[in-house]
């Protein structure tokens, strides 16, 4: 199980954005990962349309999956956030007829604590 997960890392290290012909057309989805190659459910991710400025986000779910579908053509920024680890922004070009599988690794990073009083 662990080689299994070694080498899911390692093709998600090599290559964290793959271009595929199949599955649904025009759209971008994955799986989140932390850097122990345990899934990260609820990670906030937000496609940004860079030509239109049009935004939508979703949740990871339970196993770590997220998926936008029905893309315009365009160039977009995709935003992973999740608390106690660091922003991770991809920029990729979404093109007729294809779909973008993106799998992401999160790093823990620095969380500020901000005291109200």
């Amino acid at each position: 199980m662990r080689a299994l997960i070694s080498l899911i890392l390692l093709a998600t290290l090599t290559a964290t954005a793959q271009l595929s012909k199949v599955g649904d057309l025009m759209s971008v989805k994955g799986t989140v990962f932390d850097a122990e190659g345990a899934v990260i459910p609820k990670v906030q991710v937000t496609v940004q349309n860079l030509d239109t400025h049009q935004t939508s986000s979703v949740s990871t779910d339970e196993i770590g999956a997220y998926a936008f579908k029905n893309l315009s053509e365009g160039k977009y920024r995709v935003t992973f956030k999740h608390y106690g680890f660091n922003t991770h922004v991809t920029e990729l070009k979404v093109r007729k007829n294809e779909s973008w599988s993106l799998n992401i690794i999160l790093t823990t990073g620095i969380v500020d604590y901000i005291s109200v009083k």
